[in-house]
């Protein structure tokens, strides 16, 4: 009975995880206040000022697709944050983004690098999960293409490369 009763669970998680993430609100359709516009476009400024727009676009474009993804956070500063912490100080070279737990300080010095990531930021909000916006195909991670991380090798598929960052997304997952 307990046998069955665990395969039962199995089976209704299984066949209930597509449908929810088919489900899941649609970003543009959530008002996201000032401080998460403020953490995508710090993720926006820190991975990838140095990147064309296009580039900044598709970094913003993984932060929210992860935002959507039930395998990540909730929101977009919890996806922008995550990692491993002692206490609440995230533990260096520990997080997803790079930018945040290299012990440097976040606040962005270059204006207009800055002021161009928050119209990004707001841009990619406002737009997202409209046809074809996604450049980046429903990826879900990407690194810079001077490293080659363990984690790219086990279950994704390159997705595309756009200026220096390559961007991947699950093996046999559709945008």
């Amino acid at each position: 009975l307990v046998a069955n009763i665990f395969i039962l669970a199995f089976l209704i998680i299984s066949i209930s995880y597509s449908a929810l993430q088919k489900n899941l609100p649609r970003i543009g359709e959530i008002n996201y206040g000032d401080e998460h516009r403020k953490c995508l476009a710090l993720n926006v400024y820190f991975e990838a000022r140095n990147q064309p727009i296009r580039g900044q676009m598709a970094v913003a474009y993984v932060t929210l697709n992860r935002v959507n993804d039930m395998r990540f956070p909730k929101t977009i500063c919890e996806v922008v944050k995550q990692g491993k912490y002692y206490g609440n100080s995230p533990r260096r070279d520990k997080c997803q983004f790079s930018f945040w737990c290299d012990g440097r300080s976040d606040k962005p010095k270059n204006i207009t690098a800055w002021n161009n990531a928050r119209k990004i930021a707001d841009r990619v909000l406002n737009n997202y999960g409209k046809p074809k916006k996604d450049m980046t195909r429903g990826a879900l991670y990407y690194h810079a293409n001077y490293v080659k991380p363990d984690w790219s090798k086990f279950n994704l598929e390159h997705s595309v490369t756009i200026g220096s960052h390559i961007f991947y997304k699950v093996k046999g997952e559709r945008n």
